[in-house]
């Protein structure tokens, strides 16, 4: 068996022998923090009869918590193939399918969805087509289903804007591979159009995690008058249609077998307080100046965030 060290890691994981893998942030930043939104909704989720998948996969930590928070089935997928993975799933014994390579295109267009919960982490703003992408996965999803939608966005934005990264001057990602980067107000309208209802937001600093329950376009309930009017009248239009079948999602009615009991609104997260929530999240190791240096970020973002959102975001319960 070869060791963790042989291999290259995306997550910081830490394994039941107590051994840990050094991700790909330095001890500067806390281990993993892009995911702690999306692993902060999962004890709130009840996953004991749920087909859940995880697209983008990576080395695993969202489905190895996924596993671990007693999900009925867990299919993780990647666009290439991870050897960190499959060492990751041999020191967890998780039973997790494994698909390779695999991208959100690859789901099917139709046909009775498949899944109760799709985790959609750091692959939005990697894609070419997000809001397509978001329609995709509400056709795979079951009828009061979940998506957790976690990414890069603009969270100092107050208006509805969508970027494009690689011509977006200063503010551009230095990766070239990030193409879309949305508001708030943006991603929550995308994700209303693609058919699901938002139901709880968490900030971490850049990135957002959407918690939204796959529902009826009818029924779906949104602060916007015109994503109302997208949702009620674009489905009537005969000279002028993109790929998203609203009468297929009205007619999608098999019940989805997850329940949500958790909080609901609009929240941020401080990194610097996050405290893991699933065994394969190792706690942060820091000395004291790292700690205050990254808690006085967190403020400052806090602030920031609250100022575009204009009004004052709490801070997601820890528990």
């Amino acid at each position: 068996m070869s060791a963790a060290s042989d291999f290259k890691w995306f997550h910081a994981l830490k394994f039941p022998d107590g051994s840990q893998t050094p991700g790909r942030f330095d001890a500067g930043r806390p281990p993993n923090y892009t995911l702690y939104g999306v692993l902060s909704l999962l004890p709130h989720l009840d996953l004991a009869r749920a087909e859940c998948l995880d697209i983008g996969t990576m080395d695993g930590l969202a489905a190895w918590a996924l596993a671990a928070a007693g999900a009925g089935r867990v299919t993780a997928t990647d666009i290439a193939p991870r050897a960190s993975f499959a060492h990751a799933r041999q020191r967890f014994g998780h039973d997790v399918d494994y698909r390779v390579p695999f991208v959100v295109a690859d789901l099917p267009r139709g046909g009775a969805p498949a899944y109760d919960l799709i985790v959609y982490s750091g692959v939005l703003y990697h894609v070419f087509d997000p809001l397509p992408s978001l329609v995709r996965l509400r056709m795979n999803i079951r009828l009061g289903g979940y998506v957790i939608v976690e990414t890069h966005y603009l969270a100092d934005e107050p208006r509805s804007r969508l970027s494009f990264s690689p011509s977006d001057g200063r503010h551009a990602s230095q990766h070239p591979n990030t193409f879309f980067r949305p508001s708030f107000r943006a991603l929550r309208g995308m994700i209303e159009t693609a058919g699901f209802e938002v139901v709880v937001s968490i900030g971490v600093r850049s990135r957002l995690t959407v918690l939204a329950r796959a529902e009826q376009p009818s029924r779906i309930r949104t602060a916007s008058p015109v994503v109302r009017k997208v949702l009620d009248q674009y489905r009537n239009y005969e000279n002028y249609r993109e790929d998203v079948d609203y009468p297929a999602m009205e007619a999608i009615s098999a019940p989805a077998a997850i329940t949500y009991s958790g909080p609901r609104g609009d929240y941020v997260l401080h990194a610097s307080r996050y405290r893991p929530t699933t065994p394969a999240q190792p706690e942060w190791s820091a000395a004291r100046p790292t700690r205050l240096r990254v808690a006085l970020g967190d403020r400052l973002s806090h602030l920031r965030t609250s100022l575009a959102r204009r009004q004052w975001l709490p801070h997601w319960p820890l528990g």
